[in-house]
């Protein structure tokens, strides 16, 4: 499965071009550019969260399934 791959510390601090994590690839969804991240299996979703830390996986702000990297408090 694709997912769009962002951290929140680039959200909070508007750093949104800085490619999240060396495993995303640019590439287009409903026409604009993300960067995203290929997930084949549930271990390689467990092996992200150990190298990176929490992830929130959502489709809500995006309508399009995304992984949120939570390195950053923001509410």
């Amino acid at each position: 499965m694709i997912f769009k791959i962002e951290r929140t510390s680039d959200f909070v601090k508007h750093n949104q071009d800085k490619c999240p994590i060396k495993e995303a690839y640019k590439g287009k969804i409903k026409g604009k550019e993300w960067f995203l991240i290929e997930i084949k299996t549930i271990e390689e979703l467990l092996e992200l969260e150990n190298k990176y830390g929490e992830l929130i996986i959502t489709t809500f702000c995006y309508d399009f399934p995304t992984i949120e990297i939570y390195d950053y408090y923001r509410e």
